[in-house]
């Protein structure tokens, strides 16, 4: 077993730079969408009524934690209309990632099979079709 060496505080940040990034692009946002699936609904601007204020006490903030209200959830189960719509959608992605998958095999196997002159033409064929928007502005 080989000993593990310290990290110095340089390599601890370049570490810790991808966990910030995370946590800064993806966990608040989904803190955020949570906070507001568990708020009450208004017809206001924004839609909901804010779950804490900065200048409530703890008390405040508990008080407000027993208005949590779930009826966001219970219309997404009750309701078919998304399950039919999810399951639409699931439907789409599988069909699609199997007609990827015909085609791309045999041209992926073709690539690879093909002289080493010919892979480079191959390759641009393949990327190509992803340089449209780019072309076309």
């Amino acid at each position: 077993m080989s000993a593990r060496r310290k990290l110095s505080l340089g390599e601890r940040l370049v570490i810790a730079a991808p966990y910030l990034w995370i946590g800064a692009f993806f966990l608040a946002p989904m803190l955020l969408i949570a906070k507001i699936s568990v708020s009450q609904s208004v017809l206001a601007r924004p839609p909901y009524r804010p779950i804490f204020e900065f200048s409530d006490s703890l008390a405040d903030i508990w008080a407000k934690a027993q208005t949590f209200t779930f009826d966001a959830y219970r219309a997404l189960v009750s309701d078919t209309l998304y399950l039919e719509s999810y399951l639409s959608s699931l439907t789409i992605a599988a069909v699609s990632t199997l007609i990827t998958l015909i085609i791309a095999y045999p041209f992926a196997l073709a690539m690879a099979r093909a002289p080493e002159r010919l892979r480079p033409l191959l390759i641009g064929l393949a990327a190509a079709p992803f340089w449209t928007s780019f072309l076309i502005r």
